[in-house]
C-alpha cells in the first residue's frame, strides 16, 4: 500500500504512531501498531470521504484514536457515518466522539446486540484491571448504534462514491461481523475476520464461518464478488484492509 499522506501520522497514547496510508482515490487506511492492550492490540481503522459523508470504519479502544480519525475526515462540512464492524473493544470504544458530533452509527444488528449486552462490563473491567488503562479509558462513554441491518446496507457518499456494508455469513470472527466494499475504489475494509502477521482472536468465532467470510474477501482480488450484492462493473478489489496487520 502506497502514497503515504503527508499529514502527520496521528499519534497514539503510548506514542506509536498509527500510519494513515491512501487506498483508492477517496479511501484511507489507518494502520495500527503495537500487539498489547495499550496499543488497542493492533488495531486497524479506516475512513472513505465523499463530497456530501464520510464513512468511517471502525473507532479504536479509546478517545484520543477516534479524534484523530474525526479531525481527518472533517465532519463540519460533511455528514459523518460510523460502523462498527462487531462488537469487540478496541473497535467499538472511541464510538462516543463521533456520536457527540452528531454522526450516525451503523452495524449489524448482532453486533448492537452484543454490544448492549457486553461493552459496560468490558469498559468497568478494563477500568478495573490497570491505573494506566483505567486513565486512557476515563473519558470514553459507550455509544450504541443509531442503525442496525440484517444483510446488507448502503451508504451514499456523493452522487457516484457508494460504500456497500455486508454483513458476509452468520458467523464468522462474531456473529455480527461487517465487512465494506467500496467499489469506486476497489477497496475492502474486512475487520477482524481478515488478520495479517497475527494470530486470530478466535473467542466468538466459528472457524468453518470464518473460513466462507474469508472467502468472500479473498476472491475479491482476482475476480467478481462472489455474491451477486458485491458485483460491480469495476468488479476486483485492488486493496483488502484487515482488522490487523503485522
Amino acid at each position: 500500500m502506497k502514497n503515504r499522506l503527508s499529514r502527520p501520522a496521528i499519534g497514539s497514547v503510548s506514542r506509536v504512531p498509527s500510519q494513515v496510508t491512501k487506498v483508492g482515490t477517496h479511501s484511507w487506511a489507518v494502520l495500527g501498531r503495537g500487539e498489547d492492550v495499550l496499543h488497542s492490540y493492533g488495531a486497524n481503522q479506516g475512513f472513505i470521504v465523499g463530497k456530501r459523508a464520510s464513512l468511517v470504519v471502525d473507532t479504536g479502544f479509546h478517545d484520543k484514536v477516534a479524534a484523530s480519525i474525526l479531525r481527518w475526515v472533517n465532519s463540519k462540512t460533511r455528514r459523518t457515518f460510523v460502523l462498527n464492524t462487531h462488537y469487540h473493544s478496541d473497535h467499538v470504544f472511541g464510538n462516543s466522539v463521533f456520536a457527540d458530533t452528531k454522526a450516525v452509527l451503523i452495524a449489524n444488528q448482532n453486533c448492537n446486540r452484543s454490544m448492549r449486552v457486553k461493552s459496560e462490563k468490558l469498559l468497568d473491567g478494563y477500568r478495573k484491571r490497570d491505573p494506566k488503562l483505567s486513565s486512557m479509558l476515563r473519558s470514553v462513554k459507550i455509544a450504541y448504534p443509531d442503525i442496525t441491518f440484517l444483510h446488507e446496507i448502503k451508504t451514499q457518499l456523493d452522487d457516484l462514491l457508494e460504500a456497500k456494508i455486508i454483513h458476509p455469513t452468520a458467523t464468522a470472527h462474531t456473529d455480527g461481523d461487517s465487512i465494506v466494499f467500496v467499489p469506486r475504489d476497489r477497496v475492502v475494509f474486512a475487520g477482524d475476520i481478515l488478520w495479517v502477521g497475527y494470530h486470530p482472536n478466535l473467542e466468538d468465532a466459528d472457524l468453518q464461518g470464518q473460513i466462507r467470510a474469508l472467502k468472500i474477501i479473498q476472491t475479491s482480488s482476482n475476480r467478481p464478488w462472489p455474491r451477486a450484492s458485491l458485483r460491480t462493473k469495476r468488479g476486483r478489489a485492488s486493496h483488502q484492509i484487515p482488522g490487523r496487520a503485522g
